[in-house]
């Protein structure tokens, strides 16, 4: 049973992604076609009173292809929830190896922005904010328990950190950051 429950955990973007296009297609086959369409919209409804996950700009960005294609979308949509199931594993594997007080607050910085992960960790250094690449490959940042950057955070395991430098200087309204091997 507990063998079941962490690879649902650790697919359940994949099975989500897959179960709404079959679910979609099925509703679709059966001439509800609007039923078919809000399938997914009625997952992220879901997904969001229960645990507070939001959709991001590319899952949108894939729905959206729907209407013009839907085997394509269907194609993307499963590869990116098996990234996306991807990235939660690697998360958890880091928030592990911190100090529990500090892991809940411990973010995937692909989630920042809509730049590269590495880019986005910059972009957060320059904010302010702690960012970190992990042996895994992931770029992480922390925020505190209010959402805020936190700019002197020495994670336990990491490649490189980017973070402001001390004593913080700002330099055409962002801090001057610095990296940290």
């Amino acid at each position: 049973m507990e063998k079941t429950v962490k690879v649902l955990e650790d697919h359940k973007n994949l099975i989500q992604s897959a179960a709404g296009s079959i679910a979609s297609m099925g509703l679709d086959h059966v001439g509800k076609k609007v039923g078919g369409v809000l399938v997914t919209p009625a997952v992220w409804a879901l997904n969001h009173s229960t645990t507070g996950a939001e959709p991001d700009k590319t899952d949108v960005g894939i729905y959206a292809t729907g209407f013009l294609s839907a085997g394509a979308s269907v194609a993307v949509g499963l590869l990116k929830a098996h990234v996306d199931d991807d990235m939660n594993k690697k998360l958890t594997e880091i928030q592990k190896k911190e100090n529990a007080k500090w892991s809940p607050y411990i973010k995937n910085c692909y989630h920042f922005s809509s730049s590269a992960p590495a880019i986005s960790a910059q972009i957060i250094a320059s904010n302010g904010g702690t960012a970190w690449k992990h042996p895994n490959g992931l770029w992480v940042y922390i925020t505190d328990a209010r959402g805020r950057m936190v700019k002197d955070f020495k994670p336990n395991v990491y490649v490189v950190i980017y973070q402001p430098k001390e004593p913080l200087v700002r330099k055409n309204g962002k801090f001057v950051w610095g990296i940290t091997k």
